[in-house]
């Protein structure tokens, strides 16, 4: 029997994870609610950060907590697909493993685009040399430009007659 035997133990440790959990989209805003999971105390101080991308080129980066958080990101263009990144440094080996800007989750998200507006037309009264009648018009994501009405007279595809709106 041998005295001097030795043993090596490895310990190993769990790398960092970001689940999904919520998210809300809006015509400018992206709102997602992430479990960030570091049993092991792995990520580096004020490295853990989420980014909004579009395309190539970054629009915001945040910096997030470990744990249950909520991830805003507001002022946005609509009808836009963007990608959200969930990035942290971290070492799986005490000081020999540093890991720098690990993507710990990568979605894409798209705003939600404008509606258009609409308008009904209703107790249309025709006389010889006038038509009356009321007009509902709704815009409500606010897309219509001042000027931008105009209420048209056709017969058939022929527009006879034109009045540019003063009011929204």
């Amino acid at each position: 029997v041998s005295t001097n035997n030795e043993f090596k133990i490895y310990v190993y440790r769990d790398a960092p994870s970001v689940t999904r959990e919520n998210y809300a989209l809006t015509q400018d805003k992206i709102s997602i609610d992430f479990t960030i999971t570091d049993v092991d105390n792995l990520i580096l101080s004020e490295s853990l950060k989420a980014y909004l991308f579009t395309g190539e080129n970054m629009v915001e980066e945040k910096a997030i907590t470990s744990g249950s958080t909520n991830v805003t990101f507001d002022g946005l263009i609509s009808n836009r697909l963007y990608e959200v990144r969930i990035m942290a440094d971290y070492d799986l080996d005490d000081g020999s493993g540093l890991k720098t800007n690990q993507v710990l989750y990568s979605g894409t998200y798209s705003t939600l685009a404008n509606g258009l507006p609409s308008a009904s037309i209703e107790n249309v009264l025709i006389d010889s040399n006038r038509v009356d009648f009321d007009v509902s018009f709704n815009d409500s994501d606010n897309v219509l430009v001042p000027g931008g009405l105009t209420i048209g007279l056709f017969i058939e595809d022929q527009m006879i007659d034109s009045l540019k709106s003063q009011v929204l």
